[in-house]
């Protein structure tokens, strides 16, 4: 019998918040309109930015939205962008915040990708859409050490069944640098993205012909690929951290090509050539 294992994990993000309890009520909200959230990035002060969507807005339809807690989970501020939804947050130095999502800014009403730069109080300071005239949505955005952002997501024609994964460098105030859409046989599905220690990207994601990882160098130039059904894995939803001594560390929930068991494993990969 097929047993199903799954694992809540505590985000690293998560880590900033105060250690004390509390239990605050944003979301799930009925009367007059709902609340949806997607993701929450803790700050140093304990509090933490929550993004997500919401159609409690005047124009209808569901719209980007954005709140500020304390550390006690009071709401110090809330936000509402354009119509769409936001699906990741992470905190900038500078007490702000980037953002991405997807809008329906797009004249056929499919979703555009879109990461936005706020500030300290909410306001925005740039919003990049990409990539033009395709149905896209950003799946991740990390500030980079040089003051960049690397971004990750999904994309695809929308007279298209396949889906294909992007990732993209901004500049700190949000030109592109560089973007790439990876072309493999059938769907794929939730990329994820990292900055090494030396300054390398680390891109993963699930697809249809084969779970993968690839470095980049941060000109975007391939420095190593790997297929981890080569390995004998199908992955679901991979994401790659680093330790203090380089190594990369693949987080994952697998299916074992000889067995149908769910099960959640870390592989340690040599950042430098992506071998074992």
């Amino acid at each position: 019998m097929l047993r199903i294992i799954l694992f809540t994990l505590l985000s690293a993000c998560l880590q900033t918040l105060s250690a004390q309890e509390f239990s605050t009520t944003f979301f799930g909200e009925t009367q007059g309109g709902d609340y949806l959230q997607e993701y929450i990035a803790g700050l140093p002060d304990g509090g933490a930015y929550i993004v997500g969507q919401t159609n409690r807005v005047s124009s209808g339809g569901y719209h980007v939205l954005l709140i500020r807690t304390d550390a006690q989970g009071n709401r110090l501020w809330e936000r509402t962008y354009h119509a769409g939804a936001g699906t990741w947050v992470a905190a900038t130095a500078d007490g702000g915040c980037v953002l991405g999502g997807y809008s329906l800014r797009h004249p056929f009403g499919t979703e555009q990708g879109f990461v936005s730069k706020i500030d300290a109080q909410g306001e925005q300071d740039w919003t990049q859409y990409f990539p033009q005239g395709n149905h896209s949505e950003i799946r991740e955005v990390k500030p980079l050490a040089n003051g960049g952002y690397a971004v990750c997501g999904i994309v695809s024609q929308p007279d298209s069944t396949g889906q294909n994964v992007f990732w993209a460098r901004l500049s700190g105030s949000g030109g592109l640098i560089m973007y790439e859409e990876i072309t493999m046989e059938g769907r794929d599905y939730y990329p994820s993205i990292m900055e090494t220690n030396n300054g390398k990207l680390v891109l993963c994601w699930e697809g249809a012909d084969g779970d993968r990882i690839r470095s980049y160098q941060p000109n975007g130039t391939l420095n190593w690929e790997r297929n981890l059904q080569d390995w004998g894995y199908v992955c679901v939803r991979p994401a790659a951290i680093q330790d203090a001594a380089g190594n990369l560390w693949l987080t994952t929930v697998y299916i074992p090509l000889t067995n149908v068991i769910t099960q959640f494993f870390f592989l340690r990969l040599n950042s430098e050539n992506g071998t074992f």
